[in-house]
């Protein structure tokens, strides 16, 4: 992909667990997306969107990756409608890191692709050789414990 080509492209995010104690499931055709969240959030807000996918860097740009990683993921927890929000390294390729995101509904997750401090990442990312990229959407129609 080369420098750039992620920030131009939109879409990064990924999902994280606040305090981990209650288990949500998604199963369409083609996938399942499994993650945890605190009790108290899930009795107030159930998932609509789930944003999932993976981000490989250049070995030599993996640091700063993390690093603007490690400072931008909290500001996005705070964020009206975020249930999850995570990123993390890959068991097998250290130079890929996954992630996954939970939204309240579409227009939180439009909010959080349109603010200043996104797309000011974003910019940032254009700093940062992507080698590969696959990031997905899903309509989430129910969800049960298992």
């Amino acid at each position: 992909m080369g420098k750039g080509t992620f920030a131009k492209d939109g879409l990064f995010s990924g999902l994280t667990s606040r305090l981990p104690r209650r288990s949500l499931f998604y199963a369409s055709n083609s996938i399942q997306i499994h993650f945890v969240i605190e009790d108290n959030e899930m009795e107030k807000i159930a998932p609509s969107i789930v944003v999932t996918g993976f981000v490989k860097v250049d070995p030599r740009d993996r640091e700063a990756f993390v690093k603007l990683l490690q400072a931008h993921v909290p500001r996005v927890r705070k964020k009206d409608g975020c249930i999850a929000y995570a990123f993390a390294a890959d068991m097998l390729d250290p130079n890929v890191v996954r992630m996954s995101e939970a939204w309240r509904d579409q227009k939180s997750l439009t909010a959080h692709l349109a603010d200043d401090e996104f797309q000011g990442v974003l910019k940032e990312l254009g700093q940062i050789e992507i080698i590969e990229r696959s990031v997905q959407r899903y309509d989430v129609s129910s969800v049960t414990d298992i």
